[in-house]
């Protein structure tokens, strides 16, 4: 072997390590997606529950037990729940507060921890509908009543990985619905056995699968941009139990800030069972609209015409129904989440069909069933 190919073979080896070295430092170090926390409501029991109608007491006796366990299922980072409060209704009337004395508590990563033995105890005057009356009395006859419990959490030093993601003074709040909850009987048994609810349901999942251009072309003076935008879009509901209706989606499509078209689909209403997805093909935004580019713009339309390929933003505004996860509704939108599919890089296609691929992409801001959390300086934490 010559010296030339001996030094050819150890520039491509030095090469060929390099790249695997980069690719597993990129992987060792590119922070994973933070799951959402895991509460369920392991166990409850009610001792008592009497409503009583005597006027002007109207007064729900009740003490209720609850086993809740919270998980961390991240693999780094944990957080500190500095309070904890047990909120517990029935048919829409609150009948207790409790605060923890057991926080300030550290979940780690990785990690469980159960309240046991959540005791809320007493005597509250709330004030029933008939409809309300008879749903106590049919739950009074079987021995198991719907009762919700919310928690209101208090945060602090939650660390996932590298810095702090929040630093919560609006208390997030968790929702345990609908959790048939048995009365003990006075030799201790109860009529039926509660079944452990899980309370967390995974957000959406929306995907830009594809999306080409077959015309965009913008002429001045009458400042007008011609259009012909394909897009198919992925939908992925990802929990193992409930569904939604889709009631209407609008498509919003954006160039350098500028909305140039909005489409609301007629494939509408559309139900998105539990571990299903759903698919919008061949979604059409088609036509001429009269925008207004300043000279940055135009530069950008300019620069990516002789690229061939054009960043667009899509949003996506729903209207959702029936949004049902485990028992009940969770939520009913009256105001519809805007999803962000930004920074599409789309391909025009040639004359003869042939033009480069489109990279799927993901959407962001989803946020159905969570709230979107504040950055971490806007609440005036330092560091």
């Amino acid at each position: 072997m010559s010296k030339w190919s001996w030094c050819c073979c150890i520039a491509t080896v030095v090469v060929i390590y390099a790249v695997i070295m980069a690719f597993i430092f990129i992987f060792v170090h590119s922070p994973p997606k933070t799951k959402e926390l895991e509460f369920t409501v392991s166990d409850a029991s009610l001792a008592g529950f009497s409503y009583s109608t005597a006027t002007p007491n109207n007064t729900l006796s009740y003490s209720l037990t609850l086993n809740i366990t919270i998980r961390n299922p991240n693999e780094k980072g944990g957080l500190y729940f500095d309070q904890i409060q047990v909120i517990a209704n029935y048919s829409q009337s609150t009948f207790s507060v409790v605060t923890l004395t057991s926080t300030p508590l550290y979940l780690g990563a990785n990690n469980t921890t159960v309240l046991n033995s959540i005791l809320l105890q007493g005597r509250q005057s709330v004030l029933f509908e008939e409809s309300d009356l008879e749903k106590y009395r049919l739950e009074t006859s079987r021995g198991v009543y719907s009762v919700d419990v919310k928690l209101a959490l208090r945060l602090r030093d939650v660390r996932f990985r590298k810095g702090k993601v929040v630093g919560s003074l609006e208390p997030p709040k968790v929702e345990c619905d609908d959790l048939k909850v048995p009365l003990r009987k006075n030799n201790g048994s109860s009529s039926s056995s509660f079944k452990a609810t899980w309370t967390v349901s995974k957000e959406l999942e929306f995907t830009v699968s594809d999306s080409s251009l077959e015309e965009f072309s913008f002429t001045t003076p009458n400042n007008e941009l011609s259009y012909g935008l394909k897009l198919n879009i992925t939908i992925r509901n990802p929990n193992k139990k409930g569904g939604l209706y889709l009631d209407q989606i609008q498509v919003i499509a954006n160039y350098s800030q500028s909305t140039f078209s909005v489409v609301t689909l007629t494939s509408t209403p559309i139900y998105l069972g539990a571990n299903n997805r759903t698919v919008l093909d061949s979604i059409v935004l088609q036509g001429r609209q009269s925008v207004l580019f300043e000279e940055s713009n135009l530069e950008k339309y300019r620069l990516e015409t002789s690229y061939g390929v054009y960043s667009i933003d899509v949003n996506l505004a729903l209207r959702l129904r029936d949004v049902r996860f485990r028992h009940g509704k969770v939520v009913d939108s009256l105001e519809p989440p805007k999803i962000e599919c930004n920074n599409l890089k789309v391909p025009l296609r040639k004359n003869n069909g042939g033009n480069s691929s489109f990279m799927a992409k993901r959407c962001m801001n989803v946020y159905i069933f969570t709230k979107k959390l504040r950055p971490y300086h806007e609440f005036g934490y330092s560091g």
